[in-house]
């Protein structure tokens, strides 16, 4: 039986032995595939405590982009009847690859996001918001009342009500996390991470060949990957 108090989430994450896997886990000090955990990778100006901090939620969560928040099981749902829908689902999901990304501030964090639209990481995104929202349980009373006190306006909060997240669908958009708020040294902190990321991303493009299921295993607890759930290989290029 599963318990009750763990989470499940469908991230965009890549393989850990990728160079975005490696870069990921580096940035963060985590791998959420397993491994020993260790610490971010140094940045110029920027102090070992205060990298820490501002690393400390993405490295709780995994570097990944959501595709469905995370959410506890429905009544008389199990995690194994959540992957076998899942492989079923995406047994013949073509992979394809996403636009370069570059690093830029969101509000208060940093984030890796596009530089061109993601028609089809955004219909990825949807399948699994609308698909699998039957092995969601509703959103208890404190879940619902953290989102509202972040000032949704009416979109929002419809979306809040029929989805359990407010940027889903129309206000869905791509990003993997590299930081948590900056809070007040943001002014300072900004420029460095900026400078850090561009220099280290890798120089190829983020294939999507997979929709991750993370698990929380209680309140507070890192996610960790349980599995990666292949997509159809990409054709090969035409040699001819």
């Amino acid at each position: 039986m599963t318990d009750a108090s763990f989470r499940y989430a469908l991230y965009l994450a890549p393989a850990a032995d990728s160079p975005w896997g490696r870069f990921g886990a580096g940035w963060i000090g985590r791998c959420a595939a397993g491994g020993a955990a260790g610490r971010p990778h140094p940045i110029a100006g920027i102090d070992p405590g205060s990298l820490d901090r501002i690393t400390a939620d993405p490295r709780r969560y995994g570097f990944h982009a959501t595709l469905k928040a995370p959410f506890r099981l429905a009544p008389g749902r199990t995690l194994e009847s959540l992957l076998a829908a899942l492989h079923d689902r995406f047994a013949a999901q073509p992979s394809f690859v996403l636009p370069a990304l570059e690093p830029r501030l969101l509000g208060d964090f940093v984030a890796l996001v596009p530089t061109q639209d993601t028609p089809q990481a955004d219909q990825l995104a949807e399948a699994c918001v609308r698909g699998f929202d039957a092995w969601r349980a509703p959103l208890t009373e404190g879940e619902l009342a953290r989102r509202l006190a972040a000032g949704l306006d009416d979109r929002g909060r419809a979306l809040l009500a029929q989805w359990g997240y407010p940027s889903v669908l129309d206000r869905y958009r791509l990003h993997f996390s590299l930081t948590g708020a900056l809070g007040p040294d943001r002014p300072r902190l900004v420029p460095c991470l900026l400078e850090a990321a561009g220099s280290r991303m890798p120089r190829v493009a983020m294939p999507v060949d997979a929709v991750c299921l993370f698990e929380e295993r209680g309140p507070g607890t890192e996610f960790s990957l349980i599995e990666r759930i292949p997509f159809e290989p990409a054709p090969a290029p035409d040699a001819r």
